[in-house]
């Protein structure tokens, strides 16, 4: 089993960074409650969430994918706040 790789959300550019709260905001199954929301509200949101530290970029080796994971699985998964996440 390869283990993620949990990669700082600042060291990576700020259009790929776009691009990658752009994708994670339309995915199918993403709830965010019963507001409905702008494209815009919910990269913000997402954007938050990695500045405050509640989530984190995860690079998945066995999917080839980064994701967005929350604190939460990232640990689940290995993470340790002080490894660069």
């Amino acid at each position: 089993m390869s283990l993620p790789v949990f990669i700082p959300y600042r060291r990576i550019s700020v259009d790929a960074l776009q691009g990658l709260l752009e994708d994670f905001a339309t995915r199918a199954g993403t709830d965010y409650g019963e507001l409905e929301l702008t494209l815009n509200a919910r990269v913000e949101m997402i954007r938050s969430q990695l500045e405050a530290g509640g989530a984190v970029l995860a690079y998945l080796p066995l999917d080839d994918s980064l994701q967005i994971v929350t604190v939460e699985e990232a640990k689940r998964m290995g993470f340790e706040r002080d490894s660069g996440g």
